[in-house]
């Protein structure tokens, strides 16, 4: 774990919805409005409980539904930090 950063987990049933809906992301391949607002609704609900600075996404499949033009928290997209690290690391050899 980085230095100063505090990990907070939801609740266990915020735990479940966000795990069935992956699922569902991953299975399908599509993503639904229904899943980009209830993924929202629980981001946005998320970050004013627990203050939080941003929230991790550490699922490719979120990509689906979530992007940089409609999110509407702060986020952190861990996928995105590695293929930035792994570009980079081609490019330098």
């Amino acid at each position: 774990m980085a230095d100063g950063v505090e990990v907070v987990q939801p609740p266990q049933d915020e735990v479940e919805y966000i795990h069935r809906t992956y699922l569902e992301l991953a299975q399908t391949g599509e993503g639904l409005e229904v899943q980009y607002r209830g993924l929202t609704d629980l981001a946005l609900n998320f970050c004013k409980r627990d203050h939080l600075d941003a929230i991790l996404f550490a699922g490719t499949d979120l990509s689906l539904i979530l992007n940089e033009a409609n999110i509407q928290f702060p986020y952190i997209d861990c996928a995105a930090l590695h293929i930035e690290a792994i570009l980079k690391n081609v490019l330098q050899e």
